[in-house]
């Protein structure tokens, strides 16, 4: 029979995690493989929406956060992101949701556009790093079309950093119209 779940031991089991995922991040070569896979994946992505390479580039470190110069290969990339990633979430602030609101932030998530997320500032959120340990796993979709079950979301507001060339492909970037 399972356990009933509580704040208490959702709150335990949070912090136990963060802590081991943190440090097996620092070491783990898988780790870095998955996070080389999925640059690739997303700069694909962006390659192909916006048909200029460079411009992909810049929306996917830019995106992130990051300013030139940027990463020189996937390699070298999979590397500060996953060492980014883990100090980030060793230091996050936890937070947990009962199953109940889960459901709720699930379906107030579902319902967000692009100008609603513009909308957010640093001052909107209750801390600059935190991790939202969910109940239960979450099916979720990538931008490329993967699927994954998510148990937490970590996150750090960064501000994407202004992009020295436009986003949006014009005849003098793609070469056509």
């Amino acid at each position: 029979m399972a356990s009933q779940w509580t704040v208490t031991s959702a709150a335990r089991y949070a912090r136990q995690a963060r802590n081991e995922t943190a440090a097996h991040m620092e070491t783990a070569g898988i780790a870095r493989e998955l996070r080389k896979y999925k640059l690739r994946r997303a700069y694909e992505v962006h390659a192909t929406n916006l048909r200029n390479r460079e411009a992909a580039r810049v929306m996917l470190f830019g995106g992130l956060g990051y300013v030139p110069p940027y990463p020189d290969d996937w390699a070298e990339a999979a590397e500060l992101l996953t060492r980014d990633d883990a100090q980030y979430l060793a230091t996050a602030d936890l937070y947990v949701i009962t199953p109940q609101m889960c459901d709720v932030v699930i379906a107030a998530a579902q319902s967000l556009t692009v100008e609603d997320l513009q909308l957010l500032a640093e001052d909107d959120l209750p801390s600059p790093t935190g991790l939202l340990v969910l109940p239960y796993p979450v099916l979720v979709r990538s931008i490329g079309g993967d699927l994954g079950d998510d148990r937490a979301f970590c996150g750090t507001f960064r501000r994407p950093s202004p992009s020295p060339i436009p986003m949006w492909p014009t005849a003098s970037m793609s070469g056509r119209r």
